[in-house]
């Protein structure tokens, strides 16, 4: 709760979007407790998503919708949980390999506008164990309730870059804003 409270904070003090998605993607990280964080904005005409928010340095550009957990997940508009992504034949290993970064467990959420259609996608990759008491049994593994946080956290982001785009609307018009999908 104190996550959500933070980032309520933050929503209204910066106008950047790009920092007020920073500080969400790293709020859902830290609440399930996640080792890497990523947030892809789906361009539907150069069939790909582009990284918008990463921890890796090394993280490409963009990401093929033909393949790959994050990009199922946009094309079907569901959550998708993978504990065992290197026995998933939907894992793209390319990504591990370019960054360098060995990947043990994947959640991948879709970012729906108002109307519902996909605006992007948030990654979220390693389950940490959180507490290490000894009756505790925490996993290393994301769960569906992990899911349920992830999306919430999706929503703030979803309304920030909603906010944003009509900000720059309001700004330079929507002719603008169409040019600028083209080039």
């Amino acid at each position: 709760l104190r996550n959500f409270f933070d980032i309520s904070t933050t929503l209204n003090k910066s106008d950047n979007a790009q920092k007020k998605i920073s500080v969400i993607m790293q709020k859902a990280k830290n609440t399930i407790g996640a080792e890497r964080a990523s947030l892809f904005i789906l361009d539907e005409g150069a069939e790909c998503l582009s990284t918008f928010i990463s921890d890796c340095d090394k993280m490409p550009n963009t990401l093929s919708l033909h393949n790959g957990i994050c990009s199922t997940s946009a094309l079907s508009k569901e959550g998708i949980i993978v504990n065992d992504p290197y026995h998933n034949a939907k894992f793209n290993r390319a990504i591990d390999n370019i960054t360098g970064f060995k990947t043990r467990s994947v959640l991948a959420c879709p970012i729906l506008r108002s109307d519902g259609s996909v605006l992007g996608v948030v990654e979220m990759l390693n389950k940490r164990k959180q507490n290490a008491d000894a009756d505790d049994q925490t996993s290393t593994e994301f769960v569906s309730k992990d899911l349920q946080t992830v999306k919430a956290f999706g929503q703030f982001a979803a309304i920030t870059l909603e906010n944003s785009r009509l900000k720059d609307m309001a700004q330079y018009g929507d002719c603008e804003i169409e040019l600028s999908k083209w080039i």
